[in-house]
């Protein structure tokens, strides 16, 4: 894993609460952008367990049997 530069580290650091929020939130909304890939695959692996269950081919249990064990 990169280390962050120390000197970038204590500027960050000097920055003013507000802004560092900012930074802070622009960071967290760059890691929540999906590979569009790995998107439609999981969309593809959905539609696949629904199907199933929905053609009664699982072994799906109702949740009051689970929550019995």
């Amino acid at each position: 894993m990169a280390r962050i530069d120390p000197a970038l580290a204590g500027e960050i650091c000097r920055l003013p609460v507000s802004r560092r929020l900012e930074l802070d939130e622009a960071l967290l909304e760059s890691l929540d952008r999906a590979d569009p890939e790995v998107e439609r695959q999981g969309l593809r692996v959905a539609e696949e367990r629904l199907a199933a269950y929905r053609a009664d081919a699982t072994d799906a249990l109702p949740l009051a049997e689970v929550l019995k064990r």
